[in-house]
């Protein structure tokens, strides 16, 4: 739910869509931390994308879903490690990430 938060956040942005007009996305730019973190989301069933090379992908739910998600089947499919590989690259990358992912991290690095 933090990587969700995060993105939704800090990363969710409009941007013009060549046949859809005006949409809100989120373009991991196919680079390290935002690219894992949006595997996990499509994988947990928070996102989707929506081109061919996976670097763009939508919300299919509100933040007000998210805890839904977050303990639903398809989070649960995703593995323990893949997660907080995806935190700790967001924590660490070249991109923005936000307290409670940076927090997350240090808690991971010392366990």
């Amino acid at each position: 739910m933090a990587l969700a938060n995060c993105i939704f956040d800090l990363h969710y942005h409009t941007e013009r869509h060549a046949v859809d007009g005006l949409i809100e996305t989120f373009d991991n730019k196919c680079a390290g931390g935002l690219e894992r973190a949006a595997r996990v989301l499509v994988q947990s069933g928070f996102t989707c994308f929506i081109d061919e090379i996976n670097r763009r992908s939508i919300f299919v739910c509100s933040p007000a879903d998210f805890e839904q998600i977050a303990f639903g089947e398809g989070a649960e499919r995703v593995g323990e490690q893949e997660v907080c590989e995806a935190v700790l690259w967001l924590a660490e990358g070249h991109f923005e990430s936000s307290d409670q992912i940076d927090h997350l991290a240090d808690l991971l690095k010392h366990r």
